[in-house]
């Protein structure tokens, strides 16, 4: 499980506002843009896998981390997504506390800093009250603290490939209900 203490970040310049279908339920669902959170090594171990700190740093004869492919572009996208998130926006001077519960971490990029710390940044996918919504939208382009827990890597979803025609011409499969419609 994920879980990223409470410290500051950066809340990106939109909130974008859409439906989701449950069912046959459309419920207002909307995407949230974070960035600027610092992780500390066991964080990132436990987003990419056991010793993922010590293949992307180098530790100096100084015990400074640096990363260890500073010719390569250093920020990196993770492909997975990660659910059933609980997520605490601490929005304002006199923090409004905001919770994104359950919520999906999607379109996650790490990016390795020098010292050993990680910056991520994340769109948080969360189906909150509409009046939620709003306050949301009042904070945009501010500095918030954020808190993320329980936060799980989506179960792989495997697209299963239609059948593909034996006639080899593109068509439908002889004997097929395609071929019959065709007739």
């Amino acid at each position: 499980m994920i879980t990223i203490t409470k410290r500051e970040a950066a809340y990106g310049n939109h909130v974008n506002v859409r439906s989701e279908n449950h069912g046959d339920e459309k419920i207002p669902a909307c995407d949230i843009t974070v960035s600027g959170i610092l992780l500390q090594a066991h964080e990132l171990d436990a987003f990419l896998g056991a010793e993922a700190h010590r293949r992307i740093f180098e530790k100096q004869t100084d015990g400074f981390h640096t990363p260890a492919f500073p010719m390569l572009d250093q920020v990196r996208t993770v492909r997975e997504k990660y659910e059933g998130a609980r997520v605490v926006l601490y929005l304002g001077l006199i923090p409004t506390e905001v919770v994104l519960a359950p919520a999906k971490l999607k379109n996650v990029t790490l990016e390795p800093q020098a010292g050993g710390l990680t910056a991520i940044a994340m769109t948080i996918q969360a189906t909150p009250d509409p009046a939620v919504m709003g306050t949301l939208a009042s904070f945009m382009n501010s500095g918030i603290s954020i808190e993320i827990t329980d936060a799980k890597r989506a179960a792989a979803t495997s697209r299963k490939q239609r059948e593909l025609p034996l006639d080899g011409a593109g068509g439908a499969a002889p004997g097929s209900e395609a071929e019959a419609e065709a007739a």
